[in-house]
């Protein structure tokens, strides 16, 4: 799954503000490559995310081994576009930040070592903030 996401504009709230795409089995089951914005009182720093929710419990990829991860803290910004790419195999998933012009500017994985989301369907996501999503992809089987 791609796609080229803009963020906008933050929510009228101070919480966490999500933008990114999603490989989606329930409310309760996904992994998300995301944007993220932390609430003030966590100094509103801005970073990308992979993260799974597993039987319901947030950051469930814990209990995996992570196989890379390069420049997570990466301090995206407002009205700027930019690729998310997620891609599940059998083995693990991975995702990329890219800007427009292809270059990679952060990027994660994980092995799935353990018990794991393995499978869903593509899904966009956005909380407390306003985001565009253009170009979007998703090949599967």
């Amino acid at each position: 799954m791609e796609a080229t996401i803009t963020m906008l504009a933050p929510g009228p709230t101070d919480s966490w503000r999500v933008g990114g795409i999603s490989v989606y089995s329930d409310d309760n089951n996904f992994w998300h490559l995301a944007l993220v914005e932390s609430p003030a009182n966590h100094n509103q720093r801005h970073f990308l995310e992979l993260s799974e929710k597993r039987q319901g419990r947030w950051l469930a990829q814990e209990n995996l081994t992570q196989t890379f991860s390069e420049h997570m803290d990466f301090n995206w910004q407002y009205n700027q576009p930019y690729r998310l790419r997620l891609v599940m195999m059998d083995t693990g998933i991975e995702g990329v930040l890219q800007d427009t012009a292809g270059k990679v500017l952060a990027r994660c994985g994980y092995a799935f070592t353990k018990a794991a989301v393995t499978s869903g369907v593509p899904a966009l996501h956005v909380s407390q903030c306003r985001a565009v999503f253009d170009d979007v992809a998703a090949a599967g089987s």
